[in-house]
């Protein structure tokens, strides 16, 4: 084998790109493919994480980004939180910023996997034979992985990013883990692979395995044994192993309970971990071709029994860990390879019902590196063959690996870009779900919801019946509720104002208590015009959420209409207070004020919401206007 990798050496006579190349082509690709993906909407998840989360509307207080609310995406990850706080202090709900970030995150991942590459192929085991080519080997690594459409969602869907971090975070220590293992002062290294691991513990679950895929990367490509390497990196293991605490004290108080569960009717321990059999392998044939991509496959067939069609699931899995046990004995390179793509995979495709997502592509996002790195060199090593048995001269040795590598590239590149489309707008998004499963309950229901948001009242009635007609057993019966309640405000915007009605009461059977399901239902009786019912409503939906501010706008302008202006000046000004930074509850207090002939107060009010920066081009626009109808009104100002 020395023979032939010294006889491909000669035969290549080219220099390995220089780093600084390295680097700029990787930052080029990434940008470039990710180039058109900034105008992409904030869709399903991204309203909980980000939207409508107070939480990361602010810097202060501090408590809720260090922790976050449980049943959340941002649940026990306070490294995503703060970030989308910083994100919203910098730019609001410019969705272009939340873009612009997790683009610069995968970027930040894909050169700390080049990093690693070029780290362990420099370490004494591999320098001999890898290390003059180093950098083309990390180069072809981390082009693969930055481009793979199968990343694509990872980076595209907003509230994802808690898959970025720990993407990055877990390669940043790996990366200074292998920097530390080759350094001839190796501390700052330890220090920053033990600093990033934290991060990572508070980014995703998933960062557990952080600590022993150093520790086995350590036994095979550096210590030499699992013994040499505690008794010479004490104090880095016992660092690694703090960042654990990270991870145990924010599960202390079970923060997604309502995704894990355990004693899910329709879904047992055992029939997850039969399904996720099928589901490893979809996710190993995407790797290699990456087609269909699909958002949200919740209508993944469950497997409720041992059957013929697990034969070669299990077959295949149980080959993959004896080879990895194998070559884990035999101290072969590949086999960090295996224990790094079943480590973290485990968390979410094993035992552990994850209830809410039984299939999720960027659960692909780290493991897919480890696929990738097993492509690159098992071509490398298949090529060597080549040329030192069949063909071993000429022109084509030299450039047919690159011209392979720059060939995928162009092609998943492509991909790539095309699919950051599908996230332009949530009904895009949805409907390409939709039609790639149909039978997917939880499309159908967002898909009818974007289609509604769009104006496009039938169609979004058709999708929603549908996703009613498809609910899924093991899903939350409550979680039915704002299905018909999206249902009935559907109905009503097409006049059916009956049929409206009664999907929102089978609404209110499910939730009884739901403040925003008597908003729905007021709003339909508002639009039927029965004014009675309506008020009802929205009063039963202040009594049970007093700060919602909508209904608390609604049953004023309900109180304004019927003459009761007591009764609608005290609504509009608790409207102000609850939402004083919205320039609607300036706009509809003032023209309450108008009604009522109290202009210089609805001129103070425009001003007041002119003074804190709040759409000034609306109300100063109105407030011109007032000027131009009632001209003593600039008397009055003065």
């Amino acid at each position: 084998m020395n023979k032939l990798i010294e006889d491909f050496s000669q035969v290549r006579n080219f220099p390995a790109p220089p780093i600084w190349l390295c680097l700029l082509l990787l930052v080029l690709t990434c940008l470039l493919v990710y180039a058109n993906n900034y105008q992409g909407e904030f869709i399903f998840d991204d309203f909980v994480a980000i939207v409508d989360n107070p939480g990361v509307h602010s810097l202060y207080p501090v408590a809720p980004l260090l922790k976050p609310p449980p049943n959340t995406p941002l649940s026990a990850r306070p490294v995503a939180t703060i970030s989308f706080a910083l994100n919203y202090a910098v730019g609001g709900l410019d969705v272009r910023g939340y873009h612009l970030v997790n683009n610069l995150i995968h970027l930040l991942a894909g050169l700390a996997l080049f990093g690693l590459i070029r780290a362990t192929l420099l370490l004494p085991r591999f320098s001999e034979t890898h290390g003059s080519e180093a950098n083309t080997y990390g180069l072809a690594v981390a082009l693969l992985w930055l481009v793979h459409p199968l990343n694509s969602e990872a980076v595209d869907y907003l509230s994802c990013r808690t898959e970025l971090l720990v993407g990055l975070f877990y390669l940043a220590t790996m990366f200074f883990a292998a920097m530390a293992f080759k350094a001839e002062w190796p501390r700052n290294w330890m220090v920053a692979a033990v600093a990033v691991c934290a991060l990572g513990m508070g980014s995703k679950e998933v960062m557990v395995s952080a600590p022993l895929l150093v520790v086995l990367y350590d036994r095979l490509f550096a210590a030499g044994s699992f013994g040499a390497a505690l008794r010479q990196r004490r104090v880095f293991y016992l660092g690694l192993a703090a960042t654990w605490l990270v991870v145990a004290f924010y599960q202390m108080d079970n923060p997604r309970g309502d995704s894990v569960l355990f004693n899910t009717p329709g879904l047992s321990v055992l029939d997850y971990f039969r399904t996720q059999l099928t589901v490893i392998v979809h996710y190993l044939r995407l790797c290699f071709w990456p087609n269909p991509l699909i958002l949200d496959s919740q209508d993944w067939p469950i497997v409720r029994e041992f059957s013929a069609a697990l034969i070669l699931p299990l077959l295949l899995l149980a080959g993959f860990g004896f080879a990895i046990v194998l070559g884990f004995l035999r101290r072969s390179w590949w086999s960090i390879l295996g224990a790094w793509f079943f480590a973290i995979l485990a968390p979410t495709s094993s035992f552990i019902p994850i209830v809410t997502e039984i299939v999720s592509e960027r659960r692909m996002y780290l493991p897919l590196a480890a696929l990738v790195v097993l492509v690159v060199f098992t071509f490398d090593y298949a090529w060597r063959w080549v040329v030192g048995h069949v063909y071993s001269g000429g022109m084509a040795v030299r450039i047919v690996p690159a011209l392979v590598l720059i060939a995928i590239v162009t092609l998943f590149g492509s991909m790539t870009y095309a699919r950051n489309l599908d996230y332009r707008t949530k009904v895009t998004i949805w409907g390409d779900t939709v039609a790639k499963r149909p039978g997917n309950s939880r499309a159908q229901e967002n898909l009818g919801k974007a289609l509604m948001e769009e104006g496009r009242y039938p169609e979004s009635v058709v999708h929603l019946r549908e996703a009613l007609r498809l609910y899924p057993i093991f899903r939350p019966k409550k979680d039915m509720a704002e299905i018909y309640s999206s249902l009935g405000a559907a109905l009503s915007n097409i006049g059916n104002f009956q049929d409206a009605s009664a999907m929102h009461r089978q609404a209110l059977a499910l939730r009884p208590n739901d403040a925003m399901l008597y908003y729905h239902l007021g709003n339909t009786y508002l639009r039927a015009n029965d004014m009675i019912k309506a008020a009802i409503a929205f009063r039963r939906s202040i009594d049970l959420a007093p700060d919602f501010s909508p209904a608390h706008g609604n049953l004023a302008l309900i109180l304004m209409q019927e003459g009761d202006e007591a009764g609608a000046e005290q609504h509009f000004q608790r409207l102000l207070e609850l939402a004083d930074l919205n320039v609607n509850s300036y706009l509809i207090y003032a023209d309450f004020l108008i009604r009522q002939g109290r202009l210089a107060e609805a001129v103070s009010l425009y001003r007041l919401g002119i003074s804190k920066g709040i759409m000034p081009e609306d109300l100063t626009g109105r407030l011109n206007l007032l000027f131009n109808t009632y001209p003593e009104t600039v008397i009055f100002s003065r």
